[in-house]
Formats: structure tokens, C-alpha cells, sequence
């Protein structure tokens, strides 16, 4: 049996992660998350009842501390105008201690915004938003990936 060659401080770690929003870097990002969704329909094999994926959408959150507008303005006017402006996300991680110095990009284009939050404030915190998104799950893809070095 082979020894175990990961340690702790292998892991990544999302501090060192960075997003770009149209090629503009976002330093103020707290969290992304983008995901893949199935919607699968049921398939029949004898007894037995198995699926098969007929839909894919992404979706994701992208969480931002409020030091600037960053083009709110923009998507605003563009939706009152009738229009539907999308984006690009890309995002990095690269942990100084990931084994061999490796990092990950993903890409992600096509990008819509599902809600955009005019106002959001409380007393006493540090102000943020939250912004709800999708994009088509084919205009997503990655870049460089973090492998298991032999």
C-alpha cells in the first residue's frame, strides 16, 4: 500500500483565489461559486429505473465588498433600455503551498445576471452584494486544473 502523499497544508485554500469580471480584476471578491445543473428524466430498463440528462444550466454566486458601484449603473441602464447584457468570468486559485505550485482557472462566458441589487446597507457592517448569476454551461470551461503530481 502506498503511502499518503498529501498533507494538510495541501489543501487549497480560497484566500488566494481572484476574479476577473470582463478582464477587470475584482480584488474586493469574497466568494464565487458556479455550478453545473442536470435536470435528468427517468428511463425505464426492465425493472429497473435509471436517468438520462436532457438539460444543463449554470448558475452561481458571485459576492463582492462594496468599495465601488463596478458597473451596476451600467447593467441598469442597459436593462431599461431592453437590453440583456452578458459577461465573462474568470477566476484563479493558486495556493503558494499547492504541491508543484500549481493552479486552477476556470472560464466562464455567456454570463447574465439574475438579480441586481440597487441598494443593500445595515448599520454597522461593512456593506456587500450578492449577485445572483447564470451562463450556458457550454462557454464554461478550465483553464489549467491542479493535478496530482506523481
Amino acid at each position: 500500500m502506498a503511502a499518503r502523499t498529501e498533507r494538510g497544508n495541501n489543501q487549497v485554500s480560497g484566500t488566494y483565489f481572484d476574479v476577473w469580471w470582463d478582464e477587470e480584476l475584482l480584488f474586493e471578491t469574497s466568494k464565487l461559486e458556479a455550478k453545473v445543473i442536470l435536470e435528468r428524466e427517468e428511463v425505464q430498463l426492465d425493472i429497473d429505473v435509471d436517468t438520462k440528462y436532457t438539460k444543463a444550466k449554470g448558475e452561481g454566486t458571485l459576492v463582492i465588498k462594496m468599495f465601488y458601484t463596478r458597473g451596476m449603473d451600467k447593467y441598469l441602464e442597459a436593462y431599461k433600455a431592453g437590453k440583456d447584457p452578458r459577461g465573462t468570468i474568470i477566476s484563479k486559485v493558486k495556493d503558494p503551498d499547492t504541491p508543484g505550485g500549481q493552479e486552477e482557472r476556470v472560464k466562464i462566458g455567456n454570463v447574465w445576471l439574475n438579480e441586481l441589487i440597487l441598494a443593500m446597507y445595515e448599520r454597522g457592517t461593512p456593506a456587500e452584494r450578492e449577485i445572483p448569476f447564470g451562463f450556458t454551461p457550454k462557454d464554461a470551461s478550465f483553464f489549467s486544473t491542479i493535478e496530482k503530481l506523481s
